[in-house]
C-alpha cells in the first residue's frame, strides 16, 4: 500500500489468476471494513485499477467489484506525476514529457539573449533538468526514452 496525500495505491500480486482474484477480494473486504469503521466511503468514480501485463500476454477481461459496482480497468493512470500503462512501455509518459521539454526549451532559447548566464542556468535547472531527472530511474532505459535525449542534445 502506498499513501500520498489523499490518494492510496495498492499493489496486488498473485502467481496465478485464482490467487490474484482471491487477493483482490480479500483486499476489498479489508478496505471496505476499514472505510466503514472510520465512517468513510470509497469514491468509485475516482477508483481505477491497472492490470500490468507483458506485451506477449493476452489481455484478460478483468472485472473487479466493490459494493456491487464495477471498478474501471484503466489503460493508463497518473501516479505521482508518472503516466503508467499496463505494459510499462512509458510511451505515454515520454510523449507528455517531450511536450513539456519542448515548451521549456522554446522559452529558454527566447530568454538567453536577455538574461545573464547564471539566470539561464537557474531557469534550466528549474524547468528542464528537473523534468529530465524526475522518474529517470523508471523510464530511462525504455525504448521510447531516446526522444528525450534528442531534445536535450538540441539545447547544447
Amino acid at each position: 500500500m502506498v499513501l500520498y496525500a489523499d490518494d492510496t495505491s495498492i499493489l496486488i500480486t498473485g502467481p496465478n489468476k485464482r490467487d490474484w482474484d482471491e487477493s483482490i477480494f480479500n483486499t476489498h473486504q479489508k478496505i471496505n471494513c476499514w472505510f466503514q469503521s472510520n465512517r468513510l466511503t470509497l469514491n468509485l468514480y475516482k477508483t481505477q485499477f491497472l492490470d500490468f501485463r507483458t506485451k506477449h500476454f493476452l489481455k484478460d477481461d478483468v472485472k473487479t467489484m466493490s459494493d456491487q459496482k464495477y471498478i474501471s480497468n484503466a489503460n493508463e493512470v497518473s501516479f505521482l506525476g508518472l503516466t503508467l500503462d499496463s505494459a510499462l512501455s512509458w510511451k505515454k509518459h515520454i510523449d507528455k514529457l517531450t511536450g513539456k521539454l519542448c515548451s521549456a526549451c522554446y522559452a529558454l532559447r527566447h530568454i538567453k539573449e536577455v538574461v545573464s548566464k547564471d539566470t539561464l542556468k537557474s531557469v534550466y535547472f528549474a524547468h528542464i533538468h528537473s523534468l529530465l531527472r524526475y522518474g529517470i530511474i523508471f523510464r530511462g532505459n525504455s525504448a521510447n526514452a531516446r526522444k528525450i535525449f534528442i531534445i536535450k542534445k538540441k539545447e547544447y
